[in-house]
């Protein structure tokens, strides 16, 4: 797993570990830095990342679950690991429900998000822990601190490492 950011803390959600990087190239993270980052595998091998809003529900992007991924059985996801377990690994949570935004337009992207129910709920711990959202109507003021986390390269055209 690999964390970026653009500076600070917005007092939701928290990092076991202090957290430095930058948004271009990004950095490995260690364990407990980002709790609620989750690995959300297909059967085929696609792979998405998401977070951890409660045991049973996980907050993902729509694009990843959109068309010929929409199959809730498809689905598996993994938590407090910073590597990409098989899609066959026994620590993974099965998908029970998905849910998309029903205004998402898979050519702008607008309204990118979906939910995911588990069918089982996640237990947490210190690498396992859900992140806190927004509260409706919350105001973002432009240079406002914010990470990004998830799965891929550091740098650009990188492979991508498990």
């Amino acid at each position: 797993m690999k964390s970026s950011s653009t500076a600070g803390d917005q007092g939701c959600g928290v990092s076991n570990n202090s957290v430095t990087g930058r948004i271009v190239g990004g950095t490995y993270a260690n364990l407990g830095i980002w709790p609620w980052q989750v690995s959300v595998r297909y059967n085929t091998g696609l792979l998405c990342g998401g977070s951890i809003i409660s045991p049973k529900w996980i907050v993902t992007a729509a694009h990843c679950v959109y068309g010929p991924y929409s199959s809730a059985p498809g689905w598996k996801v993994f938590a407090g690991t910073l590597t990409l377990p098989s899609y066959y690994d026994p620590s993974g949570y099965s998908v029970e429900r998905i849910i998309t935004h029903p205004g998402f337009y898979s050519v702008t992207y607008n309204n990118d998000i979906a939910l995911m129910k588990l069918s089982n709920g996640i237990t947490f711990g210190y690498s396992i822990q859900p992140v806190c959202l927004p509260n409706s109507g919350m105001f973002w003021e432009a240079g406002t601190a914010s990470w990004i986390s998830g799965w891929g390269s550091t740098y650009e055209g990188g492979n991508k490492k498990p």
